[in-house]
């Protein structure tokens, strides 16, 4: 959970919804970026990786193949198509490969996770997100430095943007090709989410690093903040606008209790 201090209850532009909002689509899309993860990474975290959720994505998108022929039949019909004049374009053939491809991957991956050992043994980080495959570090012989300038191939920048823009264009090329519709379709939604989430997943990490340096900051500034009557900190932005007492004595005590807020309560079991 995230620490919450006075400056930050006060002070911070607060949306109560946007907390909600982004843990649904995060865990949403958590399945379909699965997906392009099994292929674009390795070394995942025993509490990262879960195959029963493999098997579930690699359902999931056997289950919209299938409603994506119940909807085709069914705006064929109401066009007066005949069911058996219905041609397929044999879409399905290549979707079951890319599941089987899939359900693959997850057991080669289920096997490293078991050789590589388990976090019990501190061998790996169980919440790891895995790291990029060899290839993607290639590419710096085939893009242009000017490229590479602006993005360069970075763990993060591969995580963030490389892994979901390979993902797309992959499925804007199968796009065009009848049978392979419905799977680029599929493969360029999944990597939608993907970044979807690879953004939504920087931006935690960012902005608690911030809270961090917050309260850092004000850590070190309360207590010039409240002896000074200027109030004049401009320098580093925090403003408090609370009125003061005027005893010196009282003001000092109000400062003690303020700065134990900030810093929480302790924990006398570290103590022990």
């Amino acid at each position: 959970m995230k620490k919450k201090n006075t400056l930050y209850t006060v002070l911070n532009r607060t949306n109560l919804w946007k907390p909600i909002f982004l843990d649904v689509i995060v865990t949403f899309s958590s399945y379909p970026a699965l997906l392009i993860e099994l292929f674009t990474r390795f070394r995942f975290g025993q509490r990262y990786f879960s195959l029963s959720s493999c098997f579930m994505a690699i359902a999931l998108l056997f289950v919209f193949g299938v409603a994506y022929t119940g909807w085709q039949d069914f705006f064929a019909m109401l066009m007066g198509i005949r069911p058996n004049e219905i041609k397929s374009d044999g879409y399905e053939y290549p979707l079951l490969l890319f599941c089987v491809a899939a359900l693959v991957a997850s057991i080669v991956h289920k096997r490293e996770l078991m050789a590589n050992g388990q976090t019990i043994d501190f061998k790996r980080y169980s919440k790891s997100n895995g790291q990029p495959r060899d290839y993607w570090y290639r590419l710096s012989k085939v893009l242009p430095d000017w490229w590479l300038e602006k993005l360069p191939l970075t763990p993060e920048n591969i995580w963030r943007y490389y892994e979901p823009l390979a993902a797309g264009l992959i499925g804007l090329l199968l796009l065009p090709l009848p049978f392979t519709r419905l799977l680029g379709l599929l493969i360029f939604v999944c990597a939608l989410f993907y970044y979807w989430r690879t953004s939504i997943q920087y931006s935690w990490g960012y902005h608690h690093m911030l809270d961090v340096v917050d309260e850092m900051m004000v850590g070190e500034y309360l207590r010039d903040f409240m002896t000074d009557d200027s109030q004049d900190k401009a320098d580093v932005g925090v403003n408090v606008y609370v009125p003061m007492p005027n005893d010196t004595h009282l003001k000092q005590k109000l400062i003690e209790r303020m700065q134990q807020k900030l810093d929480g309560p302790k924990d006398d079991n570290l103590n022990a």
